[in-house]
């Protein structure tokens, strides 16, 4: 079975917002379940990589749950130009994946949403990839909250994508992991702040204030954020700390 387990999860819950789960076995993947699902498939597809295929399909399939939990049946969320998910109007969302799980996420009436689960880097990964995702503030914030190397590494990594998937329906283009900083992180209490580093959008200016929920444990870090209306980020609604992985 492709599907093994899926929720629909608590955590990271706010107003008028929609987060569903689900472990998948990328072995038990076969084209034709799109057909099953009822999902379709996006061009190209025989090309991708079978496990890229899996996480696609694991991924979309955990979006039309949630939509469908948000009263929003038979919308195909398609491919947009630069590969974004395409939701319907009045919607945002977001898609995250590893190589077991998915977790798709969709608001109305805000301005962007996202969420991103990663598993936490090795060691040898995380220095490789560190001068590309922190600079020396985050360091010593990740150092005074008592996060090693990886961990950090992993969980701005994570925050950062969150970032960008809540801002680029705003912004559409692609920006990188240097325009938003962490200024606060707070693991007990699942929380983090950061602000843009450089101007995305008339709106969205240098400093601009971003805050979000997060979550650790010993294998993945989850990260997610909601903007409301306006570009007025929302207050957390509840910890995240009750997800489990």
């Amino acid at each position: 079975m492709f599907i093994e387990y899926e929720d629909l999860d608590s955590s990271l819950i706010l107003p008028g917002m929609e987060l569903y789960r689900c472990r998948y076995q990328a072995d038990r993947y076969t084209p034709d379940l799109f057909a099953h699902f009822r999902l379709a498939q996006p061009p190209g597809l025989q090309g991708w990589v079978v496990k890229r295929q899996a996480e696609f399909l694991a991924g979309r399939y955990c979006a039309a749950r949630a939509l469908a939990r948000a009263g929003q049946t038979g919308h195909q969320v398609a491919v947009g130009p630069n590969r974004e998910p395409l939701w319907p109007p009045g919607w945002r969302g977001a898609i995250t994946h590893t190589r077991q799980q998915a977790i798709a996420v969709v608001a109305s009436s805000v301005d962007g949403v996202g969420i991103d689960l990663e598993a936490i880097m090795d060691a040898r990964q995380a220095a490789e990839f560190a001068p590309m995702i922190i600079n020396e503030t985050e360091l010593a914030l990740g150092r005074a909250a008592g996060l090693d190397l990886p961990t950090l590494v992993s969980l701005c990594f994570s925050l950062k994508e969150s970032i960008f998937k809540a801002l680029y329906p705003q912004v559409g283009r692609y920006f990188g992991f240097e325009a938003a900083e962490l200024v606060s992180l707070e693991p007990a209490a699942g929380s983090w702040s950061a602000r843009l580093t450089a101007p995305l959008t008339a709106r969205l200016a240098a400093g601009f204030p971003l805050s979000g929920h997060m979550h650790l444990d010993a294998t993945n870090v989850l990260t997610g954020i909601v903007l409301a209306a306006h570009n007025s980020p929302s207050p957390p609604a509840r910890s995240a700390q009750s997800l489990s992985f």
